[in-house]
């Protein structure tokens, strides 16, 4: 099997198109794009800030002390 490696910038609009060498011959291939994820940091800030929005809307959790849960109050 031969391998052929070459760096890419993928532009906004998602689309590549490649010039293969001689060397590789025609007939079925596989393609498998690589990205660099410390230069994806973008979509991890979006979601972050995705989830950050979702959890400002979940009220807090309310505080008991433990002396105040009785065994009888699990089964009202």
């Amino acid at each position: 099997m031969l391998a052929h490696r070459m760096k890419i910038l993928i532009p906004e609009n998602r689309e590549v198109t490649l010039r293969l060498p001689h060397e590789l011959p025609s007939g079925a291939a596989e393609v498998i794009v690589l990205s660099d994820p410390s230069e994806s940091t973008s979509r991890s800030s979006n979601i972050s800030a995705w989830l950050a929005g979702l959890a400002s809307g979940v009220p807090e959790t309310p505080v008991l002390q433990l002396d105040a849960l009785r065994r009888e109050n699990m089964y009202e």
